[in-house]
């Protein structure tokens, strides 16, 4: 399969990131960050305005069609906004400037389709190898299943599992994806631009039709 027809075909054509501003939408940003966590992980408004605000952070917004439904966010692993934690996590990368740290990963519940997921975090990394990131690190929840997904979907790979990561009371996965096992083409920023307008120009068409079934 050719990588075109690869793209064109793995995710429904109304999926597009763009720019997290939190001027433009810190009230969706809020409502997804309620919806998303329960009490002891969920991000205060002041925090996550500090989040999606900071310079250092690459925060994405998922939109389908117009309606947002989520949300990624991440930093340098050696910026102070990482939540990369070097007494608990392995110490591999720790300092280097190449690895990009995923902080934040949420969906609205009536959209977690695991495609929608799928293209959030895929157009993150290599959104983010443009940048001169070469692996990617997070950490996963393990009770529902994410962290199994990205090992086994996503070929991350495990690092170290953490009981009761910071106090929430969960265990959560460390993992890891280098930039030469992502899911992702290796094509330029201007041959992904070309495909996303093809995928927001005629998404809804037979023309869409034609290549997703």
């Amino acid at each position: 399969m050719s990588a075109l027809k690869k793209h064109l075909s793995s995710y429904p054509w109304s999926l597009r990131l763009e720019a997290a501003d939190w001027a433009v939408h810190g009230p969706a940003l809020k409502l997804i960050e309620s919806t998303c966590f329960e009490d002891q992980m969920r991000s205060q408004a002041y925090d996550l305005e500090g989040l999606i605000s900071d310079p250092a952070v690459m925060a994405m917004a998922l939109f389908s069609g117009t309606e947002m439904i989520g949300y990624i966010a991440g930093a340098g692993l050696e910026c102070e906004s990482s939540s990369f934690n070097p007494d608990t996590d392995p110490k591999d990368g720790w300092g280097d400037f190449d690895t990009f740290y995923v902080d934040n990963v949420s969906i609205l519940p009536e959209h977690r389709a695991p495609e929608h997921f799928a293209f959030m975090v895929t157009e993150f990394i290599r959104i983010g190898s443009y940048l001169g990131y070469t692996r990617t690190t997070t950490h996963a929840r393990k009770s529902n299943g994410l962290s199994a997904y990205c090992v086994r979907k996503l070929k991350f790979k495990r690092l170290k599992t953490i009981k009761n990561w910071y106090d929430c009371g969960e265990d959560f996965d460390y993992l890891a994806l280098t930039k030469d096992r992502a899911v992702i083409s290796g094509k330029s920023q201007l041959w992904h631009n070309t495909v996303d307008w093809i995928r927001h120009t005629f998404q809804g068409t037979f023309i869409e039709r034609l290549y997703r079934t």
